[in-house]
């Protein structure tokens, strides 16, 4: 059952990756304002967030395969996160509904003012497959650049309707 006094007509915060007492196909908008990325998505434990961004912007700065390897896992991890996420967002948003994410953080390696996100593309890319169980139409995923944080931008995507 919900943590809330949930009723129909109310705006019903929470965790957007763990909606377990949500029922499928329940909202007619499904909205996130921000995404927070893990700022230590492998587990390294530096001891604070700063140092931990720190090791990450380094190693994207490597050259070696330890380092490529490490921001790999990073970045893949990171994107799962948004997937799993977004998986359960779009989850719980009525068909043909809108689902919009928020300020959207670009990688850590592709820009070293922020904590690290998913690139646009991968969004398209994402859609496309059964990787996450997104159910949207990926000719409805539309982007638009922030006016507030430089380089982050918003997901509008729609639900596909039942068929």
């Amino acid at each position: 059952s919900a943590p809330f006094k949930a009723r129909k007509g109310t705006i019903c915060p929470g965790d957007s990756a763990h909606l377990d007492f949500v029922p499928s196909n329940s909202f007619d908008l499904v909205y996130t304002g921000y995404i927070t990325p893990i700022n230590d998505p492998l587990h390294l434990n530096k001891g604070d967030v700063n140092e931990n961004i720190k090791l990450y912007r380094e190693a994207c700065k490597g050259k070696d395969w330890q380092s490529i390897k490490l921001t790999e896992l990073a970045q893949r991890t990171q994107e799962d996160f948004y997937g799993r996420w977004v998986e359960e967002m779009t989850r719980v948003a009525k068909p043909d509904k809108p689902v919009i994410i928020e300020q959207v953080s670009m990688p850590v390696c592709d820009e070293v003012f922020d904590w690290g996100g998913v690139a646009k593309e991968w969004w398209n890319n994402v859609s496309t497959h059964s990787r996450y169980g997104w159910d949207v139409d990926p000719n409805s995923i539309e982007m638009e650049k922030d006016t507030i944080y430089r380089n982050r931008y918003h997901v509008f995507m729609r639900k596909n309707r039942l068929t």
